[in-house]
């Protein structure tokens, strides 16, 4: 009895993955601090991880293209990653020395009760 490889896929699975996979570069994009950023690196890497083992005896030239240019795309992005989380680091250490410390408030206290 023989098993199937589970990364063997068809050829519509295997497009929706990797084009799914491309998308994950929009979401880079629109990463707004370094949390974020590193929240789509994880989840990112994950995928990657998924999308790359993926087989398709059926797939054409072109998906096999594609595939190979969204696994390329996504893993330069992930390399550039940790740069943009430095800068995000640097200038969140800026804004932080630029403000001015806040005094507390100040609160009215007539015969042992706050107002």
């Amino acid at each position: 009895m023989s098993q199937s490889n589970p990364n063997t896929v068809k050829v519509g699975e295997f497009r929706q993955r990797y084009e799914h996979l491309y998308r994950k570069l929009s979401d880079y994009h629109a990463c707004c601090s370094a949390e974020e950023v590193r929240t789509w690196k994880r989840v990112t890497q994950a995928l990657l991880e998924e999308v790359s083992a993926l087989k398709c005896g059926r797939a054409s030239p072109e998906d096999l293209d594609a595939h190979r240019h969204a696994v390329a795309a996504v893993t330069e992005r992930l390399a550039a990653a940790d740069q943009r989380i430095e800068a995000y680091a640097m200038i969140n250490a800026a804004k932080a020395a630029l403000q001015q410390p806040t005094r507390p408030a100040l609160r009215l206290i007539q015969g042992g009760k706050l107002h």
